[in-house]
């Protein structure tokens, strides 16, 4: 008996050093991985998944891109509920990985059907981990039940840490498709989405975000058809789950993939659509918060047939849910409930929130920015479409620049304080630019205030103290969230156009501009327009009216607003034969002669504010104009006193 006991022994040590040993060399350390050259080493690996051996600790690399042959199989695993995945370190080395992979009626469609394991209780136990790797090809389903199969890029449930990975599908008809996961409890990490879709329900990164996970610094470009459930940039949705910790993080994030609507057939109806996430539904019963923060949407989201639609998170937002320093610049179109931030935000379930001796959790929008246009049929607004509360949570020191149909800030309030759970809801401190915003009818009192731009731009005390210390100020832009200021996309959209403002009573908007106007050229900003404005560095200059767009341009992104031009205000020039102002256009100098004592000349630019101040006492003059920018000006000539009647107000160009 001894002796059969030694010769299985030895047989199981030769078949696992056999196995190993298939592999194009490495003992499988950190030091000395496992090499990957052919589709064959990775058969072997989901070969060895599918027999019990999650290869827990073992190291791999993939050698050069496996392009000419595509992989059909690597999975372990059965199903979604499986405890077990690959439990090694895969390192791609920056190479890519051609698919051909089938979802059938046993399985879901992905490189690996786990990544990690977890243990009863459904916590990652932190192995499983995957980075630098690409995926092209193709995922597809078959079979009766193909339409319940559901697709990723890399792995169905991921328990551990995919990093720095890209996912460049094709993807058949399936029921929902995740760019690296399907669902994520563990870390998905600097992972970049190019992959287009029209599914039921779509999440550029992942499919499902549940407890226990981090979403950080992730991209989406892929475009997506929506026709249903839920679809997200980044997440599709956020759920939390039976046996959860206590935390859902989506961090640093960003989506540039447009977003339209599908056709429906007579069964289906469109809801939830989000440029970051679809829909966020926590149970704070077993989490006690789920975070969203430093996150941006670039893609237009247009969901016309949808309700709860949102340029960063689309809907039904139940529980603690706290969306900050997010900034939304694309445009938002949807039916009812949406918001260029959010499109519903629910707050906790009241059939359980009064449950007497409850700590009712609180969530909030605070610090987010939107610049898009929001559009819709009801309950529309350039924060959050609707806000309802029962616990307390926060709408505050919020800014909206973009145009809404519907109210700037917010536009349904409910308040549940007929549930008796003292304040539902706080709102503090949410502006908005009411010269980017013409129509503000429907706004509710109490809830937020107008300023012009020039009171929501630069770094000044009054600014500081209107929004607080969740944003970052500087000289020549709109305030930027905080954790976004280094980013481009953030710099680009904070750069103000300077409307004519006078007064609380006399202001323009971009529904009506009469007057020359101002441009911010921080940071490299361009700028470019049609044929009825002309725009020479921060000066725009109105040639003809009707309807003009207006772009911004930094760092390969643009932004475009619509301004409605009527009827140029001009200033006459009053001409004396005996007054010379040369050369004009100048660069550097002015030089300005007349027969009559000049006691004094102003430069102004076409806002009337005054960059240039001399006193001349003396019938010429010689102006140094070297440091303004270039554009158009106003010298105002004055005679031999400050009071007297001007000699001249002449236009001039500078170089």
């Amino acid at each position: 008996m001894i002796m059969k006991n030694i010769i299985l022994i030895v047989v199981s040590i030769f078949i696992y050093i056999n196995l190993f040993a298939q592999f194009g060399g490495g003992s499988g350390t950190e030091s000395d991985p496992y090499r990957i050259y052919t589709i064959s080493h990775l058969e072997e690996i989901g070969d060895s998944l599918d027999n019990g051996n999650y290869l827990y600790d073992r190291h791999f690399r993939l050698m050069n891109d496996i392009v000419d042959d595509s992989l059909a199989n690597m999975r372990g695993g059965r199903d979604i509920y499986d405890q077990h995945g690959f439990g090694g370190c895969f390192h791609g080395g920056g190479h890519t990985v051609a698919l051909n992979i089938e979802a059938d009626e046993e399985h879901n469609a992905a490189l690996f059907y786990h990544i990690g394991s977890v243990d009863v209780y459904g916590i990652p136990d932190g192995r499983g981990y995957v980075d630098s790797l690409t995926v092209v090809g193709k995922l597809f389903t078959s079979g009766s039940n193909s339409s319940q199969r559901s697709g990723a890029g890399f792995c169905i449930g991921n328990r551990g840490t995919i990093y720095r990975c890209v996912s460049k599908l094709q993807v058949g008809h399936i029921s929902g498709f995740g760019g690296i996961a399907s669902e994520n409890r563990g870390n998905i990490i600097s992972c970049t989405n190019y992959t287009n879709t029209s599914f039921p329900t779509v999440g550029g990164i992942c499919l499902m975000a549940v407890s226990s996970s981090n979403t950080v610094d992730c991209v989406n470009y892929g475009n997506f058809k929506i026709y249903g459930d839920a679809t997200g940039g980044i997440c599709a949705k956020v759920l939390a789950s039976e046996h959860d910790s206590t935390y859902i993080n989506i961090i640093g994030c960003a989506n540039y993939g447009e977003i339209s609507s599908g056709q429906l057939d007579a069964s289906s109806s469109m809801r939830n659509v989000g440029g970051i996430i679809g829909e966020c539904n926590i149970d704070a019963r077993i989490i006690s918060k789920c975070l969203i923060k430093n996150c941006q949407n670039y893609g237009t989201v247009h969901a016309d047939s949808s309700i709860y639609v949102g340029g960063l998170v689309g809907g039904e937002i139940i529980g603690p849910v706290f969306i900050e320093n997010c900034a939304n610049y694309g445009d938002v179109i949807g039916k009812y409930n949406v918001g260029g931030i959010a499109g519903e935000y629910y707050g906790n379930d009241p059939l359980w929130v009064i449950n007497e001796g409850y700590t009712y959790p609180t969530g909030r929008i605070i610090n987010c920015f939107n610049s898009g246009h929001i559009q819709g049929e009801s309950a529309v607004g350039g924060i959050a479409g609707s806000f309802a509360s029962y616990c307390g949570d926060t709408l505050a020191h919020c800014l909206n620049i973009g145009k809404v149909e519907g109210s700037a800030i917010c536009s349904g309030n409910y308040d549940y304080e007929g549930w008796d759970l003292g304040d539902s809801i706080f709102y503090d401190s949410n502006y908005y630019d009411a010269q980017m915003l013409a129509d503000t009818s429907a706004n509710e009192e109490g809830m937020y205030e107008w300023k012009f731009t020039s009171q929501l731009t630069g770094d000044t005390p009054e600014l500081r103290a209107m929004l607080g210390d969740g944003w970052s100020y500087a000289e020549g832009r709109y305030p930027i969230p905080l954790g976004l200021e280094e980013d481009s996309l953030a710099m680009l959209f904070a750069t103000p156009i300077y409307l004519y403002a006078e007064s609380e009573e006399e202001y323009e908007d971009v529904d009506l501009v009469q007057h020359h106007f101002l441009v911010g050229t921080e940071n490299e900003v361009s700028w470019a327009s049609g044929s009825r404005l002309s725009i020479v560095g921060e000066n725009a200059t109105i040639l003809a009216s009707g309807n003009e767009n207006v772009t911004a341009s930094l760092a390969g992104y643009s932004f475009t607003r619509n301004l409605n031009l009527i009827n140029p205000v001009t200033i006459a020039e009053q001409d004396f034969d005996d007054l010379r102002i040369y050369p004009n256009p100048a660069t550097d100098i002015l030089n300005i002669t007349s027969s009559e004592t000049i006691s004094e000349i102003e430069i102004v630019n076409v806002m009337g504010q005054v960059v240039y101040r001399t006193e001349v006492n003396a019938d010429n003059a010689v102006c140094d104009v070297e440091g303004l920018n270039a554009g158009v000006y106003i010298v105002i000539i004055y005679g031999n006193s400050r009071t007297s009647t001007m000699l001249s107000k002449r236009k001039f160009v500078k170089e």
